[in-house]
């Protein structure tokens, strides 16, 4: 199965029609302004090797519970901060970024739960 990007297609109405409008345009720039239109925080929210019929994560939850998933989101938090500066830089921050907003939502979910009680 095929990588899935979401395009700015607006973005790429606009760049083609200036490439178009050039007379040095080459495939290699076309494929080059086209990649730039790629949505690159795919590879953070919805990476396309996680995609199925529901999100790894909720299902995680729903297996091995939400105090699992907390640890979990904890500790890939702590590993992409680490790695960060000899694997994908600012990729691996922005999933530890990912990891850390989802931890704190569901501690603010569970404060609710409790709240509620």
């Amino acid at each position: 199965m095929g990588h899935i990007a979401k395009i700015d297609l607006a973005k790429l109405r606009d760049t083609v029609a200036e490439f178009l409008k050039s007379e040095s345009g080459t495939r290699e720039l076309m494929n080059e302004i086209i990649n730039s239109c790629i949505n690159d925080n795919e590879a953070v929210d919805h990476p396309a090797h996680y995609q199925g019929q529901h999100e790894c994560i909720d299902v995680m939850r729903a297996m091995f519970g939400d105090r699992a998933v907390m640890d979990f989101c904890k500790c890939n938090a702590f590993k992409y901060r680490f790695r960060s500066d000899r694997k994908n830089g600012a990729e691996d921050v922005s999933k530890a970024e990912w990891y850390e907003d989802y931890l704190i939502q569901m501690e603010k979910e569970a404060r609710r739960e409790i709240q509620s009680w």
